[in-house]
C-alpha cells in the first residue's frame, strides 16, 4: 500500500487498529495533529490515539469515501468524506488530510475538519504552522484572496465558473452551487467586511491548489488566530469550479 492509498484508508486503518501500516508511513516518529486530539508527537502517543479513536469510529459505524487528491513534490492532500452515525442520524464530515513528504515517506500529518456537526459548536484551533511570505500561487488564487480580504463579493463571484460551487466545512448540507448560490454565500459571509487569511503552505498540481492558512480577522472583528485549509479547483478557462473549506472558524457574531 503506497502513501496515497494509506492516507485514503486512514480512518479504516484506525478502525482496524492497524498501527503497523499507519506508522510505516513515517520517516521517523509519528507526528499528527487533529482537531479532536491535538498534537501527537511520539510512537506511544500515536498508539494511544489509534486505540482511542478506533473503537469510537466503530461504535459510530463510520465509513469513508475518497473525494480528491492533490500532490506535489513536497506534500499530499487527500480529501475524504467521513460518514457515521451520530444521535441516531447518519451525518457526513468533510476531512482533509495533509501530509508532508520526506524521502518517499511522510514526516508530518495534519488533519482538518469542523467539529460543529458533532457538537453544535466550533472548537478554536490554534495555528499549526507558521505563515510564509514567499509561496508560489497561481493568479486566480491571488485575485480570490485579495477580493476575500477586501470583502468584495462581486469580484469573487466573477472568478467562479457559473457551474461552480462552494462547500462549507460542515458538510453536504452546506453546499452553494451555481452563480446564485455562490453569490448568496459570499454576500452572507462578507456583509460586515472581508476575511484575512495568512497562508502557510501552498500545494498546486496545475488543477487544484491546497492552501493551509491562519484566519486572523473577519469583517470588523479580530479573530483568535485559527488554523484551517481550503482546496480550490480551477477549470481550463481559468475559472474556479470548486472551493472546499476545512476549518472550525467562528463567524464573528457567534464569538
Amino acid at each position: 500500500m503506497n502513501i496515497i492509498e494509506t492516507l485514503s484508508d486512514f480512518y479504516d486503518l484506525v478502525m482496524a487498529g492497524n498501527t503497523g501500516q499507519l506508522t510505516s508511513l513515517y520517516s521517523g516518529e509519528p507526528l499528527i495533529d487533529t482537531p479532536l486530539d491535538g498534537r501527537i508527537n511520539s510512537h506511544d502517543a500515536f498508539i494511544r490515539f489509534v486505540q482511542k479513536r478506533g473503537p469510537w469510529l466503530r461504535e459510530h459505524k463510520a465509513t469513508t469515501e475518497t473525494l480528491d487528491i492533490t500532490e506535489d513534490s513536497k506534500r499530499i492532500c487527500v480529501e475524504i468524506i467521513l460518514y457515521f452515525e451520530h444521535d441516531k442520524d447518519m451525518i457526513d464530515i468533510p476531512v482533509a488530510i495533509v501530509a508532508d513528504l520526506e524521502n518517499d515517506k511522510v514526516s508530518d500529518i495534519r488533519i482538518y475538519h469542523s467539529t460543529w456537526p458533532l457538537t453544535g459548536t466550533h472548537r478554536i484551533r490554534s495555528p499549526i504552522l507558521k505563515p510564509s511570505s514567499n509561496l508560489e500561487e497561481p493568479q486566480f488564487i491571488k485575485k480570490y484572496m485579495k477580493s476575500l480580504k477586501e470583502g468584495d463579493a462581486d469580484k469573487i463571484v466573477k472568478l467562479f465558473d457559473k457551474q461552480g460551487y462552494v462547500r462549507e466545512p460542515s458538510g453536504s448540507d452546506y453546499m452553494h452551487a451555481g452563480e446564485k448560490g455562490i453569490r448568496e454565500f459570499y454576500d452572507s459571509i462578507l456583509h460586515n467586511g472581508g476575511i484575512s487569511l495568512r497562508h502557510c503552505t501552498s500545494t498546486f498540481n496545475g488543477k487544484q491548489i491546497v492552501i493551509e492558512y491562519i484566519a486572523e480577522s473577519w469583517g470588523r472583528s479580530d479573530l483568535i488566530p485559527q488554523a484551517g485549509v481550503a482546496v480550490y479547483e480551477v477549470s481550463d478557462n481559468g475559472k474556479i469550479i470548486a472551493a472546499r473549506i476545512y476549518d472550525d472558524v467562528n463567524p464573528p457574531e457567534e464569538l
